[in-house]
């Protein structure tokens, strides 16, 4: 099973722009394609592990990144479960 975390974006320009803060920082981030199971004003999103989402949470407030929402999605063959995750 495949298990990440991913930030949702209201634009475009928003998740880029958390991309390439955290790149800059050494987080390993990557923008995917916004899951159909959440609905989200843009369609990228923005993929991390689960050991650095305490440490990128903190940059991203920092930075006055803006992020809708925090997902974890796990994924198994082709079947995909996504759920909240709280901000805490």
């Amino acid at each position: 099973m495949d298990i990440f975390y991913i930030f949702t974006f209201d634009s475009t320009q928003q998740a880029m722009r958390c991309e390439k803060e955290l790149k800059e920082e050494g987080f390993r981030v990557r923008i995917i394609p916004t899951p159909r199971e959440i609905t989200a004003s843009c369609g990228l999103s923005l993929r991390f592990e689960k050991k650095d989402q305490g440490s990128i949470q903190d940059k991203v407030r920092a930075q006055n990144l803006e992020i809708m929402g925090i997902y974890r999605v796990e994924k198994e063959g082709l079947k995909k479960h996504v759920f909240p995750v709280s901000e805490e």
